[in-house]
């Protein structure tokens, strides 16, 4: 599981070094994509977890147009990358810019993989996601999940 949130600088040739505690789950090849709003991120998943991520955004079966064009910006956009002995995977241009990631930043480690972020960008989301409104739905949507874990957990027992 990636956890923590870890600053980097881009080096001259766009390399962005991962965190120690990341690069064994994610392994030696990764697969970079764009992240869904709210936000202009990347996201680094691992092959295996990229595979299962991809399956659940788009599962097999007919797609509308608007679910085309997401999967062309999703999928048409993402780039695999080798991880080098010291750590570091190259970002595209493309996706330096869909980030805005011109220096520094930050990487989060979400679980199954691990989000990229321009400091800009990331203290845009940070400012946004602890406003009292945005606290108050996250609480909400907490107690929900909640309520949700007790109902399976009777299902279970009987």
């Amino acid at each position: 599981m990636l956890t923590g949130t870890y600053d980097f600088v881009l080096d001259k040739g766009h390399r962005l070094t991962l965190p120690s505690r990341h690069r064994e789950e994610l392994g030696a090849e990764v697969m970079v994509c764009r992240g869904l709003p709210p936000g202009r991120h990347l996201l680094v998943f691992s092959h295996e977890a990229y595979e299962v991520y991809r399956a659940q955004m788009f599962p097999t079966g007919a797609y509308t147009a608007d679910e085309r064009s997401m999967r062309r910006l999703l999928l048409g956009r993402a780039y695999p990358a080798t991880v080098d002995k010291a750590g570091r995977i190259v970002l595209s241009a493309e996706l330096r810019d869909y980030a805005g990631i011109t220096g520094s930043g930050k990487v989060v480690g979400v679980d199954t993989h691990a989000e990229v972020w321009s400091d800009a960008e990331h203290s845009q989301w940070e400012e946004q996601a602890e406003s009292p409104e945005r606290l108050a739905r996250m609480e909400e949507a907490l107690e929900k999940l909640s309520a949700w874990h007790r109902e399976r957990a009777g299902e279970r027992r009987a």
